[in-house]
């Protein structure tokens, strides 16, 4: 199994110019993406590997503040969104009975 970071960090160092931090920390995550994605079951030490961590703390402090949280924020930015179209909806369109009675219908 490999990622693409461990892809990118092992043969092709030489080839590739050197990432800044915030260009390395995409990479993880696009890895945990592919890896979990091909696979469920992700055993620490091949997440160790593929991540270049050197400890599980390290790992688990990844895993925790750099996907759990990011992908729950994302989640929860995305429920906001969709409750402000429907705030916005509901407020305009009532559906009140006699919602499209006008003076012409009335008379």
């Amino acid at each position: 199994m490999s990622g693409p970071f461990h892809e990118t960090s092992e043969g092709n160092a030489g080839h590739l110019p050197q990432l800044v931090p915030d260009q390395t920390l995409k990479l993880k995550q696009l890895t945990m993406l592919t890896l979990a994605e091909t696979d469920k079951d992700l055993p620490y030490d091949i997440l160790m590997q593929e991540l270049d961590v050197t400890n599980v703390r390290e790992l688990e402090d990844f895993l925790i503040n750099e996907c759990i949280h990011v992908a729950e924020e994302a989640a929860i930015a995305a429920w906001k969104r969709a409750l402000g179209a429907l705030s916005v909806h509901l407020a305009s369109n009532t559906y009140l009975v006699g919602h499209a009675v006008t003076w012409l219908t009335l008379s």
